[in-house]
Parts: C-alpha cells; structure tokens; sequence
C-alpha cells in the first residue's frame, strides 16, 4: 500500500500533504513527477549520493518542491534544514 498515493486521492480541507523523496538519481526529475504523482501539496527532496547529505551525517543538501516551483536550501544542518523547510510551507511558498 502507497500511504502518500493513498493520501494524496483524499479531500482535503484544512490539511496539507508533505511527501519526502531520497532519490539515487534524477533527483529534481524523479521528485516532481512524484509530487505530482502523489498529488502532494509539498515535497523535500535530497540525493543519498551527494556529498554530506543521507542519513549517517549531520547535514543535508535538501530541496522544496511544490506546484509554484522548487527551492535549493543548500547544504545545512538538518535542524536548520528542518527549520527552513517548516518556515517555508508555514508562509505558503
């Protein structure tokens, strides 16, 4: 079962859905066909093959995609990545 396909079928009424892509490839590509896809409202995206990003460190080179385009946040820490991210989505792109 695909919870964020499944989400993403759903009306929604004062919710929005986030989705979260780590690609190996096509990062950009692969993620926005996915926020379509899966008819997300947002969805952070981030490459396991790039320098200082994935899960064994502390810092992550993360990117927000929505219907009204995408940001490079750049390599940061993933709590400043994190805050960003919520700041971002919180002003509604």
């Amino acid at each position: 079962m695909d919870i964020l396909a499944t989400l993403g079928t759903r009306k929604k009424e004062h919710q929005i859905l986030i989705g979260f892509a780590m690609e190996t490839e096509n990062l950009l590509k692969n993620a926005q066909e996915k926020l379509i896809k899966k008819k997300c409202d947002y969805l952070i995206a981030n490459s396991i093959h790039e320098l200082g990003s994935g899960f064994q460190g502390d810092t992550n080179h993360g990117y927000l995609l929505s219907k009204n385009g995408q940001t490079d946040f750049g390599l940061l820490t993933k709590k400043e990545l994190a805050e960003k991210i919520f700041d971002q989505i919180n002003k509604g792109d």
